[in-house]
């Protein structure tokens, strides 16, 4: 399967739930999605057979000293997912969310729906998470080098995500 033809089922994906592409690259579409606090970013990254759905947002990055809250909130945040995976970026402090599968040996008729499905779960995800995200970002904390034991705790009680509903892709 070339990236022409998955190219054609994203388009087919982002018409059917009426998406506005921001800009589009080489292998990458760009999505902005306003929220309350900030703009939410979704690239759509395809390659090698593979879609990746990948959330972030403007609000900022995490500073170096706060660290050490970050790995606890990806650490905690990703032992409660069943799919996909939060991801601190240590050379800028960005934090995004991500998932990625295999869609190059699907037909197109079944890749559209399998990318609805997997639009549909990393908006849940990202959405349930992203008020920790925020705090993470933006907060004023003391230094994480100050942070207890039970300090870090309190940062990464987290609730589940929703249960995803419906038959598997």
């Amino acid at each position: 399967m070339s990236n022409e033809e998955i190219r054609k089922d994203i388009d087919k994906f982002l018409e059917k739930k009426e998406l506005k592409v921001s800009d589009r690259q080489d292998g990458v579409v760009t999505l902005y999605f306003t929220h309350s606090v900030a703009t939410q970013v979704l690239l759509i990254i395809y390659e090698r057979g593979f879609v990746t759905f990948r959330w972030t947002t403007t609000a900022g990055k995490v500073s170096p000293d706060r660290f050490k809250e970050g790995i606890a909130f990806v650490t905690k945040t990703n032992y409660a997912l069943t799919t996909g995976m939060f991801v601190l970026d240590f050379d800028d402090g960005e934090v995004f969310y991500k998932l990625a599968l295999p869609v190059g040996k699907l037909t197109s008729k079944e890749r559209v729906p399998f990318l609805l499905e997997m639009y549909s779960i990393s908006v849940r995800i990202y959405d349930n998470y992203y008020d920790e995200c925020l705090t993470l970002i933006q907060e004023k904390k003391k230094a994480a080098a100050e942070l207890s034991e039970g300090d870090l705790v309190k940062v990464c009680l987290f609730p589940f995500p929703p249960p995803i509903s419906g038959p598997a892709p």
